[in-house]
């Protein structure tokens, strides 16, 4: 696929694309599941007492 955007052309193919939105779905999860889990496994009480 080209693009023309601003007067120059940009080049893309799927493979590339693909590894980007790879790359930024699991990094997503990865930085949103850890504390998640984190803080599910931790004492409500002591969550609180901790801010």
């Amino acid at each position: 696929m080209v693009l023309y955007a601003l007067g120059t052309r940009a080049i893309l193919s799927l493979p590339p694309v693909l590894l980007a939105f790879t790359c930024a779905v699991s990094t997503g999860l990865l930085f949103g599941y850890l504390p998640a889990r984190k803080a599910a496994l931790m004492d409500p009480v002591v969550a609180l007492a901790s801010e």
